[in-house]
């Protein structure tokens, strides 16, 4: 690096901050900030946490339920009502209603919980397949489908009984895992998977992307690792004109893990400009599927993850010349933050 790159790695690295990520602890620079792109997912219930006043959240929730009870469905099913049915929650509600406003055939539930509890707004989702609906009963395939809706709102109630709010430095000391603004508290679920992202502040194209994943959410869990898929890996980006720096495994603070870094082409990142893009992972192969499974992924060139973005938002999004990091800055950036990765005390 020069003088003036390196200076902005000791700047980056002399304030670091522990963040929790499932049941693992890294540290990451204070200009790494929560980027809104998340997801928590335990037991197929999707869960959203964020900070929010009480007065605002039943401002929302009151409107929310005022825009569902006033919708019907369209169709084969017009005229009957979006929303089939209202459970009380302890500081809020769980709404039965069908999946989305467009659809024809109230077959299809989503079971949606919203709630208020010690400073946090609660959502959470999951679906289900109702097929005793009284216009239903004239089809065979509904009769036999019946209704999943009892053991999902068995579900949905069991992860809300164990999840709450959490401020993002909050580093919890009883076993659980870490999620954007949450925690759920106890041992691994079945399938769990909370992924985070942290974006450097100030720039469009440096963030790090967290996945940990405890029980068996084989979506997110690999059936094999790094070392195992070298050649296929290899010859990936052979086709793809990017360069392999380096794939090797490494063990931090005791545990096994891999690790592999890229040198990127314009054509290949999300920016298009030349950038790089850098993993590390669980070795299960050692560490065994029984453990957590934890991923790191960290980008430059890549424009940081955002909601959905309208037409004009996009025409807005700036033309990058070059990357924020050097090549140098990317790697040296990745061996500060890596090395701080362990097992949060206490999570399991």
């Amino acid at each position: 690096m020069t003088a003036e790159e390196a200076q902005l790695i000791q700047s980056l690295t002399a304030r670091m901050t522990t963040r929790c990520i499932g049941r693992h602890l890294i540290d990451l620079p204070e200009q790494f900030v929560l980027n809104p792109v998340q997801e928590a997912v335990i037991d197929e219930v999707h869960v959203e946490i964020r900070p929010l006043a009480k007065d605002r959240f039943e401002l929302e929730t009151h409107a929310l339920l005022r825009k569902y009870r006033s919708q019907s469905l369209v169709g084969k099913s017009a005229g009957l009502p979006f929303v089939s049915r209202e459970i009380s929650l302890a500081g809020g509600v769980i709404v039965d209603r069908a999946e989305h406003d467009a659809t024809s055939i109230r077959a299809g539930r989503t079971l949606e919980a919203l709630w208020w509890d010690r400073g946090y707004a609660h959502r959470a989702t999951i679906k289900a397949i109702d097929g005793t609906y009284p216009e239903l009963q004239s089809d065979p395939y509904w009769r036999e489908q019946g209704t999943e809706v009892p053991e999902k709102l068995a579900t949905l109630r069991a992860v809300i009984a164990r999840v709450r709010g959490r401020r993002d430095d909050e580093i919890p000391s009883e076993p659980g895992d870490g999620f954007a603004h949450g925690f759920w508290q106890g041992a691994q679920a079945p399938a769990a998977e909370f992924s985070i992202n942290y974006h450097l502040q100030g720039t469009p194209d440096v963030y790090i992307h967290l996945r940990s994943v405890s029980g068996d959410a084989r979506v997110a869990r690999p059936d094999t690792g790094l070392m195992q898929r070298r050649a296929q890996i290899e010859r990936q980006i052979q086709r793809s004109g990017a360069e392999l720096l380096w794939l090797r495994p490494r063990v931090i603070h005791g545990k096994a893990y891999e690790e592999s870094a890229g040198r990127e082409p314009a054509h290949v990142t999300s920016a298009r400009v030349p950038g790089h893009s850098a993993v590390l992972q669980t070795d299960q192969a050692v560490e065994g599927r029984s453990a957590p499974f934890f991923k790191m992924l960290m980008f430059n060139g890549h424009y940081i993850p955002s909601p959905p973005r309208s037409l004009e938002e996009q025409a807005k999004i700036p033309d990058l010349k070059r990357a924020t990091l050097s090549e140098a800055q990317m790697l040296a950036l990745w061996e500060a933050i890596t090395a701080t990765l362990r097992p949060r005390p206490g999570a399991l």
